[in-house]
This record gives C-alpha cells, structure tokens and sequence, in this order.
C-alpha cells in the first residue's frame, strides 16, 4: 500500500516519535521487514530525515507500511502525532475486519494492496463489502450462487433460417455472396 496524500504527515510522525537514528533503527528490526535503518544512512552526508524519506518509500515499495506503523505505533505508543496516523489506519483495519475477521490488514497488503495509495483502500473496502453483499444475495437463496437470473436458452435453430447453398446438404452454412447478395 503506498502512503499517498499521508506520506508528508507519516514521515513528520514518525521523524516526531523517533528523534535518534538509533530510535528508528530499533523499530525497523522490530517490524521485521526485510531491512535496516543503517542502510539508509550508510551514505556519506545522508541526513537522518534523508534516510527517513528513502526508507518509507522502499516501505511502500515492499508492501510492507502497516507492520512498519504498527511497529512504531508499539515502540511509541504514546506520541501524539503517531496516535493520528494510526488513528487513520486504525478506521480502515475496523473496516476490513468486519469484512475478513480471519485476514489481518497487513497480510492484504502484501496480497492486494499492492501499490493502492492510503486514500483508495476505504473505496477498495466497500467495493468489497457490496460485492460480499451481492454475492449473499436474497434470503432463500443458496451463498454462493450467482445473483443473476437463469440465462435464456440459446436458439440453435438459427441456421435452419439462413438460404442454403444448392447441391449442398443442410448442414453447410450459405456462401457469404449468397447471403450478402454480392
């Protein structure tokens, strides 16, 4: 999932919660996600807020923004600026989970989230919601089974209507001169 709109006040919280390279590089080993702060700040003259930038895109870039948060959100529980954001992500994780309570967010992400910005995935959930819902369809009916009525049968007699060629059997179809007149 790609932070969108989110991705300046994401950066300023978590620059806000976690002053000290040492701080973040706590939280990315927590959260597991495949990397380290160190690699970001391994570039001569790359500042902290440098480093912060690259490693929230390469976050995005990996599906992997909601452990990362969630990490944060665990090693600061109490900074306030960090509070709104998870605030945010804390809607959209209600929501799926009233929908999918056995799929955690975060595993979606990696799934089919990929490359959704923050402010699509509310849309993205009630799409899946409706379509959940139109899939249950009326009482009485089976789950499961399409919503739609039953198809009209196929007329397979529409052969027999068309001009035949001559000393031919009926079951060729006609010469696209014959039918067309040309």
């Amino acid at each position: 999932m790609r932070s969108g709109a989110m991705q300046e006040e994401i950066r300023g919280a978590l620059l806000d919660a976690f002053r000290q390279a040492y701080q973040m590089e706590i939280v990315v080993s927590n959260a597991d996600i495949g990397t380290t702060f160190a690699n970001y700040l391994a570039v001569p003259g790359t500042t902290y807020e440098q480093a912060m930038f690259n490693l929230l895109i390469w976050v995005e870039s990996q599906d992997k923004l909601v452990p990362f948060l969630k990490a944060a959100q665990k090693s600061n529980p109490g900074n306030p600026k960090l509070k709104v954001v998870m605030a945010k992500f804390a809607g959209l994780e209600a929501r799926f989970g009233a929908l999918r309570p056995d799929v955690e967010l975060g595993e979606t992400e990696r799934i089919v989230l990929k490359g959704v910005k923050f402010e699509d995935v509310g849309v993205w959930i009630d799409t899946l919601a409706r379509a959940r819902a139109a899939r249950a369809g009326p009482p009485g009916r089976l789950p499961g089974r399409a919503a739609t009525p039953e198809p009209e049968p196929v007329d397979r007699g529409v052969r027999h209507r068309l001009p035949r060629r001559p000393g031919r059997g009926d079951d060729q179809l006609p010469r696209r001169e014959a039918v067309l007149g040309g």
